[in-house]
Parts: structure tokens; C-alpha cells; sequence
């Protein structure tokens, strides 16, 4: 059976809301207890995978570590009902900390829903603009 597709395009919305400099909290609705985090491109090894929500808010926790500002725009996003998925195009930019260098990349999120909440986030990015 599948989820209420518009309500995972809204979480889905809600989740790249979340992503800024001081929203990370309103994630802690939005991500299932038992989700799998995949990072695949990322170039540190001990990112490219993280398990259970937890763990998950403390990966994230850079954000606010990191930069000054940030946000992420979501251009495209596409519905994959038969799966309780959300793909979603979009880029963010950002401004780190002290130095003030900017930062921009362009993503592609598979998020897939269990139970009203994000079970599996797949995030594929630029590794090379990470820095």
C-alpha cells in the first residue's frame, strides 16, 4: 500500500526547509527512528553512510557548525508513488564561517517514506565543490 504521495512532497519540501543554518531541529519530525542515510559521493568514507536517526541529526549538526548561511532550492521534484518516494533536483548555496567563502553545489535526493516519515535518504552531490 502506498502513502499519501502529496504529503511526501510536502515532507519531502519540509525536510530541504530543514536543511538551512538554524532549522535543523524541525528535522527530528521528519526522519523515521531507523533511517539509512547514503552519501555515496562524499569523499570521507565515514559519511557516506549513516544509521538510525540519531546518528543522522549529528552528521547534519556541520550545518550550523560550518556556515553562516545556508539553504538548499529544491527546482524539480518527482513523485515515485509505487516506491513512497520523493526525487528532488535542487541546489543550495552557502557562506562558511570566519572566512566567508561561498559555498554552492547541485543535488539529486532519493527520499523514500515509511510510516508518514523518511526511512532512506540518498543524496548525490558535487564532490569536488565540497571543501
Amino acid at each position: 500500500m502506498t502513502e499519501d504521495v502529496s504529503s511526501n512532497i510536502e515532507r519531502a519540501q519540509q525536510l530541504v526547509s530543514c536543511l538551512s543554518v538554524g532549522g535543523l531541529s524541525g528535522l527530528n519530525e521528519l526522519l523515521h527512528d531507523d533511517i539509512v542515510m547514503e552519501l555515496p559521493f562524499a569523499s570521507d568514507p565515514s559519511v557516506q553512510e549513516t544509521i538510525g536517526k540519531q546518528a543522522c541529526l549529528e552528521k547534519l549538526a556541520f550545518v550550523d557548525e560550518a556556515f553562516d548561511l545556508f539553504a538548499i532550492t529544491p527546482h524539480e521534484i518527482y513523485e515515485a508513488p509505487a516506491r513512497n518516494a520523493v526525487i528532488l533536483e535542487a541546489t543550495s548555496f552557502g557562506r562558511y564561517k570566519g572566512g566567508g567563502a561561498i559555498y554552492q553545489n547541485r543535488y539529486v535526493m532519493v527520499l523514500s517514506f515509511r510510516d508518514g516519515k523518511v526511512i532512506s535518504w540518498r543524496e548525490f552531490f558535487n564532490p569536488l565543490r565540497v571543501g
